[in-house]
């Protein structure tokens, strides 16, 4: 018996199909320089946070250039405020005591990643995006967290006496969760204030405020080159330099929190209580981003997301008329009170189809893989 797709694609025929991926998917193309400035969209497009106005005073020098800042400048970009006072709250620590340990390590990371985009072309692609993203984190996080039970299995007497350490455990898995980014994921080069040389950053030397950096120009590493065992690993080195003194000898006095926030650092945590309540927060904020976040991306940003690749052949095969037959005998889907229902491995298959024979450039999940083109669609609220 044929099974019908369990999902429904909110396209109306070939017209609405063809608005949804211009209005919401669609971007300049490349110009195809053979050294693309980075600035979000377009060239000439001024530094803009997921919400507010533009950030002209962030620009760099030269279009794709971007100011180094100091923390306080960059939480502002980011609108951090309202977030970082509902993390206290969330917390349940004393206000001394979170403008101590963990409030420092907040801006220690901001002026860490800066304005450095979370992805290359999937979520929180935009300018701010790591910082924008780890607030959002480390806000679901710390309320979720009070939700939890911590350590699983322990006492109520353990409970109450441990809560802080297990809470400042989570803070810092959530704060550190994504900082190998990067080192993994980015090519950033940056300079000093008389302009001279151009350098490569390592994360391990230290943030660009520390190296002396005036501004720099964020790139994309291949993805064959990205190590991203490396990325796992990254968090727990960079744990003492974004972690105050404080927060860390409070962490040691509770061996058991301390040990599976490393564990989980390292990459070698996925299933304790700690380590499931950062994959719930990163699945939050990034579904988020897909559904109502930015669209926008640095210029440099070679790859196409998914979706558009996706939807782009949707709305081509629809206007076509014959690729994707509609309301008759073997038919791929069919139309109905306003929204058009696919017979699900078809209309996938069908998909990988058309991008191979039109666009071999572009990657896309292989035979075995359908599932990851419809979780693409589930992401972007397209199903």
């Amino acid at each position: 018996m044929v099974t019908f797709l369990l999902l429904l694609l909110t396209l109306v025929f070939a017209g609405v199909a063809i608005a949804l991926v211009r209005q919401s998917w669609g971007r300049p193309a490349h110009n195809g320089a053979a050294a693309p400035s980075v600035a979000l969209v377009t060239a000439t497009a001024p530094v803009q946070p997921a919400a507010g106005k533009p950030l002209t005073h962030l620009q760099g020098s030269e279009p794709g250039w971007l100011k180094v800042a100091a923390a306080e400048q960059l939480l502002d970009a980011v609108q951090a405020a309202p977030s970082i006072q509902h993390m206290l709250r969330q917390s349940r620590l004393a206000q001394s005591v979170w403008e101590q340990d963990l409030l420092p390590a907040i801006g220690r990371y901001a002026e860490f990643v800066q304005l450095m985009p979370a992805s290359e072309s999937h979520h929180h692609a935009h300018a701010g995006g790591l910082l924008s993203h780890t607030l959002e984190m480390l806000l679901a996080a710390l309320t979720w967290r009070n939700g939890c039970l911590l350590p699983q299995g322990a006492t109520a007497e353990d409970l109450d006496a441990w809560r802080d350490h297990w809470t400042y455990a989570v803070f810092f898995a959530a704060l550190l969760h994504d900082i190998g980014k990067p080192l993994t994921d980015l090519r950033v080069a940056w300079r000093g204030q008389l302009k001279q040389d151009v350098l490569p950053w390592a994360s391990v030397a230290g943030s660009l405020v520390e190296c002396h950096a005036a501004e720099y120009l964020v790139g994309f590493a291949p993805t064959a080159e990205r190590d991203y065992g490396a990325h796992a690993k990254v968090g727990t080195q960079l744990l003492q330099r974004i972690a105050p003194q404080s927060a860390r000898s409070f962490l040691a006095c509770h061996p058991a929190a301390l040990d599976s926030l490393v564990k989980y650092l390292n990459g070698e945590d996925r299933e304790s209580g700690l380590a499931m309540i950062i994959r719930k927060a990163d699945q939050a904020s990034t579904r988020k981003a897909l559904m109502h976040g930015s669209r926008a991306r640095f210029d440099s940003a070679l790859r196409r997301p998914l979706i558009e690749v996706l939807m782009g052949a949707l709305k081509s095969m629809l206007a076509r008329g014959g690729e994707l037959p509609l309301n008759r005998d073997g038919a791929v889907g069919w139309v109905y009170n306003g929204s058009v229902w696919f017979v699900a491995k078809r209309l996938a298959d069908q998909v990988r189809e058309h991008v191979r024979a039109n666009s071999p450039e572009e990657a896309i999940p292989g035979d075995e893989r359908n599932d990851r083109l419809f979780d693409t669609w589930q992401e972007y609220g397209a199903l």
